[in-house]
């Protein structure tokens, strides 16, 4: 009975972090509660390395219950049998060379989210501060320090988000979606990885 779900491998394009989850995840093992990881989220997409998988769709825009889409059906099919105190949904921004964090719930109730912010500092990153992406209507969110509360969003129209579909079905009782920066080195990504494993992942979840 997992009570952590993580998340990767849901664009294509951003399937360089990929390997980076699986190795935080062998080293703190003994520290996780029981959990479900799905690497690859979708499996065509990380195969053609491209955001759209190989219906040429994004999958993160199509997660509704009467959905056709194969990999999500599989998806919702797996992890509609549990019930997760926290999912973790790891992502990067391509066009960023700054850290920042979604989180489906209030900025208060994040204990280790200042020292995990001191330790990716200390390795030279900055923080985001800003609009996360203008042009996309699912988007538009305003993010402050590195960081972005969504906690209204279950009162939006559903947007065929994974994040959306997991809280309206009540799979989930919080989510936070990393966006690791894609325009720094793969060392620097690993790193910062590891740091939300250890600072965020592990506390926030047992």
């Amino acid at each position: 009975k997992p009570n952590l779900l993580i998340l990767s491998g849901l664009h294509g394009d951003e399937a360089a972090i990929i390997d980076g989850v699986k190795k935080s995840i062998y080293t703190y093992l003994n520290q996780l509660p029981p959990f479900l990881f799905i690497p690859e989220a979708s499996p065509s997409a990380v195969r053609q390395k491209t955001r759209v998988n190989k219906d040429q769709i994004d999958i993160n825009r199509q997660f509704f219950e009467q959905t056709k889409i194969d990999e999500i059906k599989i998806i919702m099919q797996i992890i509609k049998q549990y019930y997760f105190d926290l999912a973790v949904c790891f992502h990067e921004d391509l066009q960023q060379t700054k850290f920042y964090l979604y989180d489906s719930k209030g900025y208060k109730k994040i204990q280790n989210l200042k020292p995990f912010k001191k330790e990716i500092k200390t390795k030279g990153l900055l923080l985001f501060n800003g609009i996360d992406d203008a042009n996309d209507p699912n988007l538009g969110h305003k993010i402050y320090n590195g960081y972005c509360s969504l906690s209204n969003l279950n009162n939006k129209p559903q947007n065929g988000t994974f994040d959306s579909w997991a809280l309206r079905q009540n799979i989930v009782k919080r989510i936070l979606t990393p966006e690791i920066p894609g325009r720094i080195n793969i060392k620097t990504k690993y790193q910062i990885i590891d740091a939300f494993f250890r600072h965020l992942i592990i506390r926030e979840a047992t």
